[in-house]
């Protein structure tokens, strides 16, 4: 029964995995395709998942410790870099496809809504404070939270959560906002 179980949950596992990759080459598509890039792969590059571990807790019972990418999902390269992190407020890039996110959720406590949870947990894998989550799931638009500072430009829903100012608006929305002229170098 075990083994069944295992063989179950792995297979989950890896569809998840599947979908997180086709997400995060999606994301990196829209980017690329907005700078003028013909292929994505010319301005990111995906880091490789980090596997999960089996270690042993204090009483000697296997837990699992999932694993963590220290540059986030997505990596800019060459002149894509210079764009991305040449913005003070652009750091490593986390991309999540899930269903379990609501904007009510973030608007009821923003704290503990799993949107904040995984812009907090992408700061603490990469060792930042400027992650950039791009966040969907079925039949949405995709949406990007990042730090932000009070004067940004409308439309976004703005919240804070304990000392950080993040906003939350569509990807396209996001790229115009905060390069308004994408080709001006590339």
């Amino acid at each position: 029964m075990s083994e069944l179980i295992d063989e179950i949950r792995s297979r989950i596992a890896k569809r998840n995995r599947r979908v997180g990759s086709g997400y995060e080459v999606e994301v990196a598509k829209k980017i690329s395709t907005y700078f003028g890039y013909a292929n994505w792969d010319e301005a990111f590059t995906r880091t490789r998942p980090s596997s999960s571990k089996n270690i042993l807790d204090d009483d000697g019972k296997k837990i699992r410790i999932a694993g963590a990418q220290k540059s986030g999902d997505l990596v800019p390269v060459g002149e894509m870099a210079r764009h991305w992190y040449g913005h003070g407020l652009l750091g490593p890039i986390e991309a999540k496809h899930v269903e379990s996110w609501s904007l009510a959720q973030l608007f009821k406590n923003p704290e503990r809504s799993v949107l904040y949870k995984f812009w907090v947990e992408s700061n603490t894998n990469t060792n930042s404070s400027r992650s950039v989550l791009f966040f969907s799931k079925m039949r949405s638009l995709d949406f990007v939270l990042h730090l932000t500072t009070l004067s940004i430009k409308m439309p976004c829903l703005m919240f804070k959560a304990n000392d950080d100012f993040l906003a939350i608006r569509t990807l396209d929305s996001f790229l115009h906002e905060v390069f308004p002229t994408p080709n001006s170098s590339n």
